[in-house]
């Protein structure tokens, strides 16, 4: 489908009310031998290998509430959704695929695309690239690869810009992988994302499970990222039920939840509210220090310049079933980069591990520091379960069994981790539910506060003081105040207000309208002010205040302030 007269105010929309419309099997009749899908738009554009069940090349296009599926024999879709660009001067760009499900045939071959991005000729400028395009609500499963965003982004072609992949509200989910069929996504090597050759991307709002690759030489990644640049976000991601069903390893191929590698690019990542969990390696041979498993690994391999913000992320590794290899919750190559390790937990509960085989929560391949001068890490939390061949630290072959040994080695990052705690995280499950319990007691409050981007939790809610480690935002012991407010200015209608602090350029949310000021009461006057929070409120009017435990059965007076405008309400409420 192309649309070559598309612009931002001639705009197309495809979609379908009520129930999703579906285009079921093949996306056209070329034999192997015979011409490319879309010859009218390029001459063998798409080759019948990479033949598309929808093929798009439009710019200014919504396409929603469709399903893509193929099934039976003969097979001859390799791709869901196919985005190129019309002619090299002429990408696919400003484009919303909405509400989007593809079922393919993951047996058909080790390239079944659920989506795929890609250049078919060398770009013509940034006027070539696939950019601006969003996809979001989608649901893909029965492939080799959930979704690949690619392009060249070397000498024959500028990066593509500011693709996204999120969904249409906060708590609302992307699934890629069928949460009820193991190794759903399977090939020699498969992916829940693939983002390559990209500036300014964001990833979020990802359930990522079930993923499988069957070779030795192949990668297995929930989120992988390779020759981009730029300010990107990767965020609010759960990532699990990643496995490698090969009884060999072999070195520079792992099983990990998001992988970062570069080459000469500047970039900015914000990494935030993931959750990784269940990473398994199949691997039989003799003990190895081979990382079979990685939870994040920032991998090295040329000279560009990163600086990462790592916050409220949650890691949970377990490798006990296969004792031979080796697995590490976060590992950094190259060191001279700029690192923000907070509010994390490292937790890698790995036993019976013998000969060269260990495993360790953090991972450094330099002796004496983990990133540049202006790096730290601190107030995450850390625990193994055997320090038999474990460690929390490791830094080249140097193990460190605590904090203080690690915060004396680590010389050129000063102060590391002096805020940071060591114990059980107490997840509802180390391997699919990494949310606090009663039991989180080295999470609940113990973190530091975080960037105003990582506002919400994963759970979207606001995160205030006292701030928790890790992608969940809980309370254990306190009483919860449940407010919903509408500001006067703020308000647009059908129960949502503006988001003001985004709209004003602030690094927040855009799901937070303001920050106020909520405070209990006596009932009798002169009202002494009993507690005092500062709290977000949502775009929703939702507000959680947590109060102490010795409030309760009382009653009150609370009023609360506007932070930005001052304005104030009183109401009566009994505890």
């Amino acid at each position: 489908m192309a649309t070559p007269n598309a612009s931002d105010t001639n705009r197309l929309t495809i979609t379908r009310t009520g129930d999703p419309a579906t285009l079921a099997y093949r996306g056209s009749s070329v034999s192997a031998s015979g011409a490319g899908f879309g010859t009218n738009v390029a001459t063998s554009a798409i080759g019948h290998a990479s033949e598309p069940l929808l093929g798009v090349c439009a710019s200014f296009t919504t396409i929603r509430n469709l399903n893509l599926i193929t099934h039976g024999s003969p097979q001859t879709v390799e791709i869901g959704l196919a985005v190129f660009e019309l002619l090299p001067n002429k990408g696919a760009q400003n484009n919303y695929f909405d509400k989007i499900s593809v079922n393919l045939n993951r047996a058909h071959g080790n390239d079944v695309y659920g989506i795929s991005s890609f250049s078919t000729s060398s770009s013509g400028g940034f006027a070539g690239t696939n950019s601006f395009n969003t996809y979001r609500d989608l649901n893909i499963k029965d492939c080799n690869v959930g979704i690949s965003i690619s392009a060249p982004n070397n000498a024959t072609g500028p990066a593509d810009e500011g693709n996204q992949i999120l969904t249409s509200s906060c708590n609302t989910y992307n699934y890629i992988g069928d949460p009820n069929t193991p190794d759903d996504i399977i090939g020699g090597g498969s992916y829940g994302v693939s983002i390559g050759g990209q500036s300014n991307f964001i990833v979020r709002n990802c359930i990522i499970q079930n993923i499988t690759g069957t070779s030795s030489l192949g990668d297995i990644d929930g989120i992988a990222v390779t020759a981009s640049y730029g300010i990107n976000e990767i965020s609010n991601n759960i990532i699990r039920n990643l496995r490698r069903s090969s009884t060999t390893l072999q070195t520079n191929h792992w099983v990990s939840g998001i992988r970062i590698n570069w080459n000469n690019q500047i970039m900015t990542y914000k990494i935030f509210n993931n959750s990784i969990s269940n990473l398994f390696t199949s691997y039989t041979g003799v003990p190895t220090t081979i990382s079979a498993i990685i939870g994040i690994y920032y991998q090295d391999s040329g000279a560009g310049n990163v600086t990462s913000e790592i916050f409220n992320n949650s890691i949970s590794l377990n490798g006990s079933t296969t004792p031979n290899a080796s697995s590490n919750c976060l590992i950094i190559i190259n060191t001279g980069l700029n690192f923000n390790i907070k509010n994390n937990v490292f937790a890698n509960f790995t036993s019976g591990q013998t000969g060269v085989a260990y495993h360790n929560c953090f991972y450094t391949n330099t002796i004496n520091k983990y990133g540049n001068a202006l790096s730290l890490s601190d107030y995450n939390n850390y625990y193994l379960t055997d320090t038999t061949n474990g460690s929390l630290f490791r830094a080249t072959t140097v193990e460190h069994a605590d904090l203080a040994s690690w915060q004396a080695a680590m010389t050129l990052n000063p102060n590391s981790d002096v805020n940071s705690n060591i114990g059980n995280p107490g997840f509802v499950n180390n391997a699919t539910d990494l949310h606090g319990t009663v039991s989180s007691v080295g999470l609940n409050g113990t973190g530091t506060k975080p960037p105003g981007y990582v506002g919400l939790d994963y759970d979207c809610e606001p995160r205030n003081f006292p701030y928790d480690i890790g992608f969940d935002d809980f309370t254990t012991n306190s009483v919860v105040l449940n407010l919903r407010i509408f500001i006067e200015g703020y308000y647009e209608g059908s129960g949502i207000m503006k988001p003001v602090l985004f709209n004003t350029g602030e690094d927040i949310s855009s799901e937070i309208a303001d920050t106020i000021i909520v405070e209990l009461r006596n009932v009798n006057s002169p009202y002494a002010v009993v507690e005092s929070k500062t709290v977000s409120l949502k775009t929703n009017g939702d507000a959680y205040v947590y109060l102490p435990l010795a409030i309760s059965g009382g009653t009150f007076n609370y009023s609360y302030r506007n932070a930005s405008i001052g304005s104030k309400f009183d109401a009566f409420i009994a505890g």
